[in-house]
């Protein structure tokens, strides 16, 4: 079965998402609570639909609990803090 996202669906994306809960120690970054089980997701600060391409390196990976993903969505204002120079990304 081939979906939009199967790059999130392998052992290697899995094992990357444990390195990036563990790197930022279970802390959402943007309300910077405690989150663990399904309560952690893993946002993409550049997500691959700014870029045509995605970029599941541990830079562009951050930690974030479902409800603060949920709300952020696609809002540039909550990406572009997080935006190194050099990515060649356009954020206003």
């Amino acid at each position: 079965m081939s979906g939009k996202r199967d790059d999130l669906r392998t052992q290697a994306w899995r094992d990357l998402r444990l390195v990036i809960l563990e790197r930022d120690n279970y802390v959402c970054h943007m309300c910077l609570q405690h989150t663990e089980g399904r309560d952690a997701t893993i946002d993409h600060i550049v997500p691959a639909s700014m870029t045509g391409q995605p970029n599941n390196t541990p830079s562009n990976l951050r930690t974030l609990c479902r409800s603060c993903n949920s709300k952020k969505g696609t809002k540039v204002s909550q990406r572009q803090a997080f935006i190194k120079p050099g990515w060649g990304i356009g954020v206003q």
